[in-house]
């Protein structure tokens, strides 16, 4: 069958604009994606995941408060002549704080309060045998995470350089000057920790195009038209994912699903955020970045890589299947601002996107059956 544009439109029109966890927006738009599911014959289940809102939203800013605290105090010390290790454990401290803020692998307290409930919605086809590989087809059921996935890994470094660069400064005009400079440079460094605070003292989330509503559209679109010839090759799974603004709660568990609950096989998962929103898809991948990049090449497809890495600060674990996804967005579902009204969905955009998720799935299940074959 062939995708249907339209459809896939009228489709995300279906789907509230607010489906934070918990919510009513949020159940209403699982049961759509259960009922879609099983009326275009997909076995459909929903399965309820836990996860707590401390990794996203409090363990950033105390992160990020721990870091300009730190910093300070390690200033105050040397200006106070105190012993050089108050110093040093002030700055070992605040850099503790910068790692907790940034790196999604020192995150912890998923169980901690405050606790929320989400939904996975997670569907497939009843299939003859067992295919050697298996593709896992996976959009936010809630959201876009709240950050964009672009922020550069080199950000860190950035970071970091300039902190240690402002601490070498501030030491050296204490040494010029005697120490007689006051807290000028920490002042500054704080500038730095209020503008990575203020995204999370916003309290609600931004409605519109940009809240996936797309992604669900097309995942369900792709589950109809998805080639039954490709059954006997491919194990197919089309997975909606609740829980991004509980640490990615919903991607936690379906990772726990496939590494604990399905049988082991090379599995491949292609994630859409906000495909159609903008003509163009941004591409991310770890361990096929190039044959994502030769299928949107071969297919004409409007398209460029992420600019850095997709994995830095995004809101969702650090797990052994990143290896095994690759990313696709619309090339303007994470843009800063609305450019004074809202961003119109782009029809044949929803196309493309399944077209080219469709096309990264048989080349790489041809790919495993070939280094298969050759390892026989």
């Amino acid at each position: 069958m062939k995708f249907d544009n339209e459809r896939a439109s009228a489709w995300a029109e279906r789907f509230d604009a607010s489906r934070a966890e918990g919510t009513a927006g949020e159940e209403r738009a699982a049961g759509v994606m259960a009922e879609e599911f099983a009326r275009i014959g997909l076995r459909a289940e929903t399965r309820v995941v836990f996860g707590s809102r401390f990794p996203h939203q409090v363990l950033p800013v105390l992160g990020w408060s721990g870091l300009g605290l730190g910093i300070t105090l390690a200033a105050y010390f040397s200006d106070r002549d105190a012993p050089g290790l108050l110093g040093v454990m002030a700055w070992v401290g605040a850099m503790a704080g910068w790692g907790v803020a940034t790196l999604p692998g020192l995150r912890f307290g998923h169980g901690w309060p405050p606790r929320a409930t989400s939904r996975n919605v997670h569907a497939e086809r009843a299939t003859d045998g067992s295919p050697p590989a298996r593709v896992v087809f996976r959009t936010p059921l809630d959201g876009v995470v709240l950050r964009s996935p672009e922020v550069p890994r080199e950000a860190s470094s950035v970071n970091i350089g300039a902190l240690l660069g402002c601490y070498l400064l501030w030491l050296l005009a204490g040494w010029i000057y005697e120490h007689d400079v006051g807290l000028p440079v920490p002042g500054i460094l704080w500038i730095l920790v209020l503008v990575h605070l203020f995204p999370y003292m916003k309290t609600a989330r931004h409605p519109g195009l940009r809240d996936n509503r797309t992604g669900l559209a097309v995942l369900l679109e792709l589950a109809r038209t998805w080639p039954r010839r490709a059954d006997a090759r491919i194990e197919a799974h089309f997975v909606a994912v609740g829980g991004q603004g509980l640490d990615g709660a919903g991607s936690r568990a379906l990772d726990e699903t496939i590494r604990a609950e399905w049988p082991v096989k090379p599995t491949l998962v292609i994630d859409l955020s906000a495909p159609g929103v903008g003509k163009g898809l941004i591409l991310a991948a770890r361990g096929h970045a190039d044959l994502a990049g030769s299928a949107a090449a071969d297919l004409w497809i409007p398209h460029r890589p992420a600019r850095r890495h997709a994995w830095t600060t995004w809101t969702r674990p650090v797990t052994p299947l990143d290896d095994h996804v690759v990313w696709l967005a619309g090339d303007e579902a994470f843009a800063q601002t609305d450019r004074g009204g809202a961003t119109a969905i782009d029809p044949e955009a929803l196309g493309r996107a399944a077209q080219l998720a469709t096309e990264i799935a048989l080349r790489w299940a041809r790919r495993v059956a070939t280094d298969s074959a050759e390892s026989r």
